[in-house]
């Protein structure tokens, strides 16, 4: 998976890429990037079995409801280079048609879902695993989709691109803590030497993907980029981190993307301006409102003047609440910027159990 700097083998073995974008119409919507703290391995581990979606992601990105028969999912291709696989069904219960799925060594895994004819879109989710450390990757995510309506894709494209990073950060937060916590459990559990089906529990059709992939790098990929995941991997991989340190998003990304780092820095700004002109239209209402009452009291100002008075007033009252407003909401995504939410949204949801994981 790494090559030497040097080694004629690198500059040959080119990564692999989503040729569907060299032609027209698509829409390589919310492309980025986040350090992870748990293994490539464990990424595409993750990100290739369909069945954790409705689950993990229950709340971001899908529901629990959505989950459907996986009876029909197989693997249709192996090679030296990776495996295909079909899910015939596909995800919501079928609402989006069949699925197929693709994992090219050294580091891509893709779903696809042709649905131009049912619903008028096509669309690729595509994560590129880059190995850092033992238990430590880069994930590169692309999610490109071509639209037959041309007003959906000049909608999407007028969304910041913070905004897009935001949103993807808050589901890979889904995953972080588990993932994380799991290498631990799954290297004590015999995973170097084990098969998979040993370790984990993989009842349904829905883990054979994972079957597959972990089959591949086992017996294709020497167990992982930094060696098989045994005790002196765990060793490398150092320490189990905490909360703080899982859901963070400053150092894994934000402080590193310039359309993160830009948009906190404006947003700085705007809070500022906003708390200050909120102040300002405070007293300003208060001193008003204030001459409006004791005018119209002592008969200082007419009746029509104090009336005015009260009217202003409201006005500066109101663009105060909405100062107000403002710095809540520069807050909160400041905020986002910095550390995911903890509890997470799927133990949120109104009527569900909402302790924390």
């Amino acid at each position: 998976m790494l090559r030497p700097a040097g080694d004629a083998r690198a500059a040959a073995a080119l990564p692999p890429t989503l040729p569907e974008l060299d032609e027209g119409g698509w829409l390589a919507f919310g492309d980025m990037w986040r350090d992870l703290p748990y293994d490539a391995v464990t990424l595409i581990e993750n990100v290739i079995d369909a069945g954790h979606v409705p689950f993990t992601h229950h709340a971001t990105v899908s529901k629990r409801t959505s989950s459907g028969s996986f009876a029909d999912l197989a693997v249709t291709e192996r090679s030296e280079a990776g495996f295909r696989g079909l899910w015939p069904s596909g995800p919501r219960r079928g609402a989006l048609g069949p699925q197929a799925t693709e994992w090219r060594g050294p580091n891509l895994m893709r779903h696809t879902i042709e649905a131009q004819e049912t619903r008028g879109f096509s669309n690729i989710t595509a994560v590129y695993a880059v190995p850092i450390a033992p238990g430590r990757c880069r994930a590169i995510v692309r999610q490109p989709f071509k639209f037959k309506n041309r007003v959906i894709p000049a909608v999407m494209g007028l969304v910041p691109r913070f905004a897009t990073h935001l949103d993807a950060l808050k589901i890979l937060d889904d995953d972080v803590v588990f993932l994380h916590l799991q290498e631990e459990k799954v290297v004590k559990a015999g995973l170097a030497t084990k098969p998979p089906g040993q370790v984990y529990h993989m009842p349904g059709a829905s883990d054979a993907l994972v079957t597959a992939f972990r089959t591949w790098i086992q017996k294709k990929a020497g167990g992982g980029p930094f060696g098989a995941q045994d005790e002196g991997w765990l060793a490398r991989a150092g320490p189990r981190l905490g909360q703080t340190q899982l859901l963070d998003h400053w150092e894994s990304h934000c402080s590193r993307c310039e359309s993160c780092r830009t948009a906190e820095q404006r947003l700085k700004v705007v809070r500022g301006v906003a708390a200050a002109l909120g102040a300002l239209c405070g007293l300003a209402t208060l001193v008003v409102g204030g001459l409006a009452c004791v005018g119209a009291i002592d008969g200082i100002v007419s009746t029509f003047s104090s009336t005015s008075l009260a009217a202003v007033a409201g006005v500066t009252g109101m663009f105060c609440a909405a100062m107000g407003l403002l710095v809540a909401w520069t807050t909160n995504v400041l905020g986002r910027f910095h550390l995911g939410r903890h509890p997470l949204p799927r133990n949120l949801v109104p009527g569900e159990w909402q302790a924390a994981v």
